[in-house]
Parts: C-alpha cells; sequence; structure tokens
C-alpha cells in the first residue's frame, strides 16, 4: 500500500515565520497558563490543585526547553526583497521573548481598557492583579521580562507579531545544511539537550509556585525545585 500526500501534516513547516510564530504562541498560552485563568485571582488563593499547579508549571518549562531547542537548532536571517542577508542574524529566543512579552502587554493593556469602559470580565481580576501575575510569572524569563516591561510602557496593543524585519528560519550552521528540516529535529533529542525532568519543571515553576508548593507541605518536592534535594 502506497501512502499517498504528506507523511507529516501535522508538523508545521519550520522554513516559515509564519509556522514558527505559530509554536510561540502556542508556548504563549501555556506559560500564561496561571495568569490567564480566573481561578489565580479567586481570594482563597488555593482554588487550582496543587497536581493541576504541578503539571501547569511543567508544561511551562517543557515550552522553555523547546525555544531553548529550537534556538540551539536554528538561526533567523534577515529577508531582503531578493536575497537572504546572512550578515544580519537574530536568535530564535530572542523573538520568541519579544513576541511572549508584546502579547503579555497586549492582554494588560486589554483589561486596562475594558476596566476604563466599565467591563469587569472575570471575578476579582484587576489590571493591577493581572500585571502582578504577568510580572510574577515573566521572573522565569528575565530577557522576556525586561521587554515586557518595555511594551507594557509603549501600551502595546496587538497579539499579532510586529515587526520591521521579514526572517527566514536556517539550521545551524546554515553554510552546510543539506537536508531537511524536520530529520534535524527529531535527532536533536531531550537527551542531546542534557535535560531531566526535574530541570523541566523546575525551570516552568515560577515564585507564587514556590509559595504554593511549601503551603501545601510538600516539603520534599519544594526541595528539589529550589535545588537543595
Amino acid at each position: 500500500m502506497t501512502i499517498q500526500g504528506s507523511a507529516r501534516p501535522h508538523l508545521p513547516d519550520l522554513r516559515s515565520l509564519q509556522a514558527l510564530l505559530d509554536i510561540f504562541a502556542l508556548c504563549n498560552i501555556l506559560i500564561l497558563s496561571n495568569v490567564l485563568d480566573e481561578r489565580t485571582y479567586w481570594p482563597s488563593g488555593t482554588a487550582i490543585p496543587l497536581t493541576e499547579r504541578y503539571t501547569i508549571a511543567y508544561a511551562r518549562g517543557l515550552c522553555l526547553w523547546l525555544l531553548d531547542a529550537l534556538d540551539q537548532l536554528f538561526i533567523l536571517a534577515t529577508v531582503g526583497s531578493e536575497a537572504i542577508f546572512t550578515n544580519n542574524l537574530t536568535s530564535v529566543r530572542l523573538i520568541a521573548a519579544k513576541f511572549l512579552a508584546q502579547q503579555s502587554a497586549a492582554i494588560l493593556n486589554y483589561k486596562q481598557v475594558a476596566e476604563k469602559n466599565g467591563m469587569r470580565g472575570a471575578l476579582h481580576c484587576t489590571s493591577s492583579k493581572l500585571r502582578q501575575q504577568l510580572e510574577g510569572c515573566l521572573t522565569i524569563w528575565p530577557e522576556c521580562a525586561e521587554h515586557f516591561q518595555i511594551c507594557r510602557k509603549a501600551s502595546e496593543k496587538s497579539m499579532e507579531w510586529v515587526s520591521d524585519y521579514h526572517y527566514q528560519l536556517l539550521p545551524k550552521p546554515f553554510e552546510s545544511f543539506e537536508g531537511n528540516l524536520y530529520i534535524v529535529c527529531l535527532i536533536w533529542d531531550a537527551k542531546t539537550l542534557k535535560v531531566t525532568n526535574h530541570d523541566i519543571l523546575a525551570r516552568g515553576s515560577t515564585p507564587e509556585d514556590h509559595i504554593h508548593f511549601k503551603r501545601e507541605n510538600d516539603g520534599n518536592f519544594f526541595l528539589c525545585i529550589i535545588g537543595l534535594g
């Protein structure tokens, strides 16, 4: 039997910046899971079950690991009208950080505008609490936190990627690449990057997560998260 069509229709075509931005957007949703969850703002502070908080922290760390992997595999080159300029290169992590910062600032700006127009939104969620949650979440990615403050002060309004440049994704080292982008991705696994499940979970845990882990008397896990276990 012959398989017709693409054998990988579920995989994004990383040769286009739009596909890369789609991956970033998915990661942004997962990274901001707690921020976007209305239970985060409930007065009790414990509305999100501890096991679910572990899962969210792990997903957040997994996104950061994925972005690290893409950053080690690829580079973004500026695209001109007729050619790719390989002397003007940008890291994948930098674009990912700016995109998350931009979308985070746009969410905050939307909430502030909604409040001014008398729209309450999620119960107990105010723009000041939202900003606190965003800043707390982004502490796990200092580069992104810095860009967030820039976007926030500029009252960013767009959820769509905004840039004066067009980019082309190229594998590293792009001078000698002769193959399939998907094959490159498949051979670069967690063992190659020397990362463990513990590393991923610790990477995705925010300062607020640490408070909840300790509050729930999950001492052994908390010590592991902060690197003492």
